[in-house]
């Protein structure tokens, strides 16, 4: 989804609502199974994304006129392989009110994990009662914390650790 400011509009795509979708084997140099470039008070809600090798899902803003903000994220099941990006990335510092609930985020690859998110977009974000790989990252994916450190800040309080094994 892409709120492109040069297309005319207000370069936003707002009320959206992504349901029940299915999307896999996106390649490497791709987007995320769901792109989300200035994507406001929408929802993604039950949707498998498995063995994409870009990322799994992004928050973002490049062309819109601003960045995604208050977008929820339910019940998704996201499954990435090694050698791909993040589960979600929430990856603008402007992003804000990203509500992350009951969603599996699993990543096989140890030097990703299940959330991405500078800490300027920390504030308003809610995530709990998921099912996660245990890594995170606050600052653009330059360093990971566990679930135990993520959960310090009071985020997935809830929240448990995800395994290939909830797969098969």
């Amino acid at each position: 989804l892409n709120g492109d400011a040069n297309m005319g509009g207000d370069g936003l795509i707002s009320g959206a609502l992504l349901q029940g979708n299915t999307i896999h084997g996106n390649g490497r140099c791709g987007g995320a199974g769901i792109n989300m470039d200035g994507v406001v008070e929408s929802r993604v809600l039950s949707n498998t994304i498995y063995d994409n090798q870009a990322g799994g899902i992004a928050l973002f803003a490049i062309d819109a006129a601003e960045a995604s903000r208050e977008v929820r994220l339910e019940n998704n099941t996201v499954r990435m392989p090694a050698g791909s990006r993040w589960a979600v990335n929430i990856a603008d510092d402007t992003c804000r009110d990203v509500t992350l609930l009951n969603n599996t985020l699993y990543h096989a690859d140890s030097t990703k994990g299940a959330i991405r998110i500078p800490t300027p977009a920390l504030p308003g974000l809610t995530s709990d009662y998921n099912r996660v790989s245990g890594r995170f990252s606050v600052d653009g994916g330059e360093s990971l914390i566990s679930l135990g450190a993520w959960q310090s800040h009071g985020w997935d309080l809830h929240s448990t650790l995800a395994s290939e094994a909830d797969f098969n």
